[in-house]
């Protein structure tokens, strides 16, 4: 597969995880390592499914990170937002700026995200709740996660490349190196050690062709991207897509081969020596994604879809694309919706057994949504 039908492929993928959305009907009880670490905190856990408040009646939106004290943070009515309980506020968007989203916070409470105006470059920044101004962070560019202690990371495109970028605080710390033979297409995320993860494509000189590469970064200023190990080596139709790292150094992602354009998540384990591990899509669909995975308790979620091509046939008749939940070990789960037949994607998951995302209603209307208690919300679909 050649470079420019890489990019279309990779764009494909990243929309349909930016229109997934919702959730519904009863759960079945499922002990997990989240449910039992809230519970050891002395912490209650109650089972719900809580709606958030948008900037519009029309609703729109999506949480894409979990913060302490009860922060979120995300994207309403295409502006950056975060909210506090139930208090929505907007991040103050600088001159010139007319959207953008949140795309992580920290366990302090630091965010960071990306300001987007129609024909100007996105700006990456970072903010703290309360502050009259983000802080523009140099060199610009899209952000995709931040750690502990501040370190955030994203990409800029640069004549036409795509460069990786690493923010300590108000400085550029680095742009991360990939072997000579790669081009990079995105970042995915870090973890609290430096560990980053990212995609890309390069040239095989032993197959003769185009190949995508599944990237790691250490956390040394100077460190050059190792590639992770593949499904299936020489495979030039699949494609890798790690999107976060925890703290032990698991990363999850997502498989894709393309041709058929079936999907699902990917489960690599320290010292990546080994192929990873295939986390098939809950309900038998296939198509599906593991899009982000908590520091320390091993779980995963993500959206559950279908193949436009391998069914079902026709693809109107295939169920609308739903919430996974994968509790560290057998099979992925899927998260109940918020009305029947509605739409639903999980985005974002913490060590306190909460997922965010978001759902649609009755009506149709999509909300900005987080699961509480999400391990005894998951269950498996009927045979």
């Amino acid at each position: 597969m050649n470079g420019r039908r890489a990019r279309q492929a990779h764009g494909t993928r990243r929309g349909i995880t930016a229109a997934l959305t919702a959730l519904a009907a009863l759960a079945v009880a499922v002990p997990a390592g989240a449910a039992q670490a809230a519970q050891a905190a002395g912490k209650p856990c109650v089972p719900s499914i809580k709606k958030l408040r948008t900037l519009t009646p029309t609703g729109g939106g999506s949480v894409t990170g979990l913060g302490p004290r009860g922060l979120s943070v995300g994207r309403a009515g295409g502006k950056p937002v975060y909210w506090r309980g139930d208090r929505i506020r907007q991040v103050p968007l600088p001159a010139g700026y007319t959207g953008g989203t949140v795309a992580a916070v920290n366990r302090h409470g630091l965010m960071a995200g990306t300001f987007t105006a129609p024909g100007r470059p996105p700006a990456a920044f970072s903010y703290r709740a309360g502050a009259p101004a983000a802080t523009l962070l140099p060199g610009g560019g899209t952000v995709r996660d931040l750690n502990a202690s501040g370190r955030i990371v994203g990409e800029r495109l640069e004549d036409g490349r795509v460069v990786g970028v690493e923010w300590q605080g108000r400085t550029l710390r680095r742009e991360l190196a990939v072997p000579a033979h790669v081009r990079l297409r995105a970042i995915g995320g870090i973890n609290d050690a430096g560990q980053i993860v990212g995609d890309g494509y390069g040239w095989n000189e032993e197959y003769a062709g185009d190949y995508f590469a599944a990237l790691t970064w250490s956390a040394g200023a100077t460190s050059v991207a190792a590639e992770l190990p593949p499904v299936y080596p020489g495979d030039t139709y699949s494609t890798y897509e790690p999107r976060e790292i925890d703290e032990r150094g698991r990363i999850v992602g997502v498989f894709t081969y393309s041709r058929a354009m079936e999907s699902s998540g990917l489960l690599w384990t320290p010292p990546y020596a080994e192929h990873p591990r295939h986390l098939a899509p809950a309900g038998g669909r296939t198509a599906g994604e593991l899009v982000d995975l908590s520091p320390t308790t091993g779980v995963a979620v993500g959206t559950a879809a279908d193949s436009p091509i391998t069914g079902p046939w026709p693809p109107e008749t295939a169920p609308p694309v739903q919430a996974q939940y994968w509790p560290g070990d057998g099979p992925v789960l899927l998260l109940p919706r918020l009305a029947e037949g509605g739409v639903s994607g999980a985005h974002a998951v913490d060590d306190r057994d909460r997922v965010g995302g978001s759902a649609a209603d009755a009506s149709g209307r999509v909300h900005p949504v987080i699961w509480t208690c999400a391990s005894r919300q998951a269950y498996a679909p009927p045979a």
